[in-house]
This record gives C-alpha cells, structure tokens and sequence, in this order.
C-alpha cells in the first residue's frame, strides 16, 4: 500500500511540475529555455548538423552534415505531450504529433495540429494575430465534393469563388494560409475530410529555413510553397 502512494504521489508532483506553453504568445527574440524548460516532453534529442541531399546515379538519400549546427527537438509523440500546448487557447490534437525546435537559443520551428472541431476559429485567430495573408495557395474541387461544401458553408465567401463551366461546379478553395512577419514563415494548412477539416500549423525561422536544419523543410530553394520567401 505504502508503494502504491508513493507512486501516486510521484505522478501527481510530475504532472503538477509540468506546466504549459500557448504557443501564439512565443516571442521568438526571447530565449528558448524561457518556455520550454517549464514542460515536461517525453522526446527531447540534439541534432548536429543540417540536412544535405545526395545522389548517386538514380540513388537519393538524405543525411546530416555537421557544420556546428545545433538544434534541439521536442516531438509531441503522447497525448500528454499535446496536453501541455495550446496555440491561442485552443488544445491540440492529442495524437497528431508535433515539433518545436531550438535552434541558437531561440524557438525558431514549431508545427502543430490544433483541434480539427475548431480549424476556423483558429483560422479567424490567425488572422486577427497576423493580418491579411501574404499568399492564399488554392485548389480546385467539384462541388459536388463532400470537403468542397463542407468548406463553402464554413470559410468567409472572401476566401472562396464558386463557378461554373460546362462540365459542372467548382469552388477555388483555399489549402494553404500564408503569411510572412518580421524573420518569420506562418503556413497554415488545410487538411480535407468529408466531414471535418483538420488543419497543420507551422510557423519557423527563415535563416532557420535556409540553414537547412528542419527536417520535411531542408529543401528550402526547393519547396513548392515557401521557396519565394527566402529570396
């Protein structure tokens, strides 16, 4: 009985310890031990080095090259990760998964799925922190697609144009939400269902971008979306 308290009472002071982060109030000047220290993330691990992409013949692979690059990585693998982030209030998919990273002190990269019941909420939060997108990357669908009206009935007819031709009706609808403030990238991305539409938020350091040190991101002259932005 004695050991069964003590494990309790161990329990309760580490979820006591741990304390929690809003990540849409990080001042990306300040140092990055001034939030992070407070949290109790299961997966920490350093990474040395940035990412270089190399071929041989029809072979590709990808590998770190130290440079004296060094970032820490905080994955949200557990719903009791996700438990400790809110982005402006709102909680996080507890098990999407998740990065934040550390790069010369400073948070420079965090990527985050907040809840896909509240995707635009969040969207018009982002807007009211961030102003009017820089870019609005679109796609086309039918509107006879479930995601098509899913998204007319819930977006501002701002963010939409509905027309026709002579093989039926489509929306130009938007995927990504793109936004570039001071040294940093915001992407907010939308990611279909029928029924809901969960959402991906990124924000991250354009010399963090070019130094090649976020994996999904090491490619920076060549990425489809964010390229322009680092020129």
């Amino acid at each position: 009985m004695k050991n069964i308290l003590v494990l309790l009472t161990a329990s309760i002071l580490m979820s006591c310890s741990a304390q929690s982060l809003d990540l849409s109030q990080i001042d990306f000047n300040r140092p990055a031990g001034q939030y992070l220290d407070k949290l109790n993330i299961s997966a920490v691990e350093q990474q040395k080095g940035h990412f270089e992409i190399l071929k041989n013949g029809d072979k590709v692979r990808l590998e770190l090259k130290d440079n004296g690059e060094v970032c820490t990585i905080y994955t949200l693998r557990e719903a009791g990760d996700a438990a400790q982030i809110r982005f402006s209030g709102f909680s996080l998919e507890p098990d999407a998964g998740g990065r934040i990273i550390s790069y010369k002190d400073k948070i420079a990269f965090y990527n985050c799925h907040p809840d896909r019941t509240r995707t635009f909420e969040v969207l018009s939060k982002l807007k009211e922190m961030l102003g009017k997108p820089d870019e609005i990357v679109t796609d086309t669908l039918s509107l006879n697609d479930g995601t098509a009206q899913l998204l007319s009935k819930k977006l501002p007819a701002t963010d939409f144009k509905i027309f026709k031709d002579e093989f039926g009706e489509y929306i130009t609808c938007p995927r990504h939400y793109i936004w570039k403030k001071g040294d940093m990238i915001y992407q907010y991305t939308f990611i279909r269902g029928s029924k809901t539409i969960a959402n991906d938020l990124v924000a991250m350091n354009i010399q963090a971008f070019k130094d090649r040190i976020i994996f999904g991101f090491h490619n920076p002259a060549q990425d489809p979306v964010l390229s322009k932005y680092i020129k």
